[in-house]
Order: structure tokens, then C-alpha cells, then sequence
């Protein structure tokens, strides 16, 4: 029983190792200035500013709403600092009577 694709003179006719290590390199230079145009288009428009989605939802009023929710947790973090260092007591539990 004979193969086709398997026959002698089809085989050797179809191996080109330079012809295929070409192809390959070209495929990979090929995505590889995809992926860096990609790259390239999605910082310009990051850094522009534009949103991404297509819709932006930033309005003053939220924006203060969170600049005033930030500044809440740090004073909430900076008391609690200081009831760290004043009201706060460290029991050692390797000091007998402490």
C-alpha cells in the first residue's frame, strides 16, 4: 500500500529547511511589529487621555466626592497613629507578670 504524501518524490520535493526557517522569521518579525504598533496606539491614546471604553465618566462632583474620601482615611490612619504611640500599651508575653 502506497501513501500519497508519503511517496519519496513528494517528500523530497517538499522539504526546504532555508525556505521554512524564512517563513517562521517573517511570521514572528511580522507579529512582532503588530504587537509594537498595538503597544505604540494604546499608550498614544492613554497619554491623550481618552478613555478606552468610549465612554467617560468623570464629573467634578464625584471627583471631590473621592479627593474628600482619600483625605478622610488619612486622618482616620494619622489618629489612629497617634493612639499607637500614646494610648496603646505592648504586653510582652515573654515577660513574666507583664
Amino acid at each position: 500500500m502506497k501513501i500519497p504524501f508519503l511517496s519519496k518524490s513528494q517528500r523530497d520535493s517538499s522539504v526546504h529547511p532555508m525556505r521554512d526557517w524564512y517563513v517562521l522569521l517573517l511570521a514572528i518579525f511580522v507579529l512582532l511589529v503588530v504587537s509594537a504598533g498595538w503597544n505604540w496606539w494604546l499608550f498614544t491614546e492613554i497619554a491623550s487621555g481618552k478613555s478606552l471604553s468610549g465612554t467617560v465618566a468623570t464629573s467634578t462632583q464625584s471627583q471631590s466626592i473621592q479627593v474628600t474620601d482619600v483625605q478622610d482615611v488619612f486622618k482616620s490612619r494619622a489618629t489612629e497613629r497617634i493612639h499607637y504611640q500614646t494610648d496603646y500599651t505592648f504586653v510582652d508575653p515573654s515577660v513574666p507578670g507583664s
